[in-house]
């Protein structure tokens, strides 16, 4: 079946800097191609080819990369919303381990930490 327009219309800015995310991704992490295929479990030669030679990988594959850099795939999907900070990036993927009771500690601290930093 093919794609309608609008599809190609999302998905073609996605596809064509696909290689680029992931490869920045990966240097915001320090982790060179080999220690990316170590945890990913993907080759090197396979992960050059998605960063230097857009390469369009297997669903299985872009999710066993999006796992193994610690990235949302918003990070992938939705580019304009990056905000290219590795740190927040981090700690919302950490926000997924949490129960209700961690959210309420952690909003309380944001919260107060904000607060301090306005009276400063």
């Amino acid at each position: 079946m093919a794609r309608s327009k609008h599809t190609n219309d999302i998905l073609d800015p996605v596809l064509a800097n696909l290689g680029r995310t992931i490869k920045q991704a990966r240097l915001n992490i320090g982790y060179t191609r080999e220690q990316l295929s170590e945890y990913s479990g993907i080759g090197v030669r396979y992960i050059t080819a998605i960063e230097n030679e857009n390469k369009i990988p297997r669903l299985q594959v872009l999710s066993k990369l999006i796992r193994a850099l610690n990235i949302s795939a918003n990070t992938i999907f939705y580019p304009e919303t990056n905000n290219n900070n590795p740190e927040i990036e981090t700690i919302t993927n950490l926000l997924h381990f949490c129960d209700e009771q961690d959210y309420k500690v952690l909003k309380a601290a944001i919260e107060a930490m904000i607060k301090n930093n306005k009276e400063k």
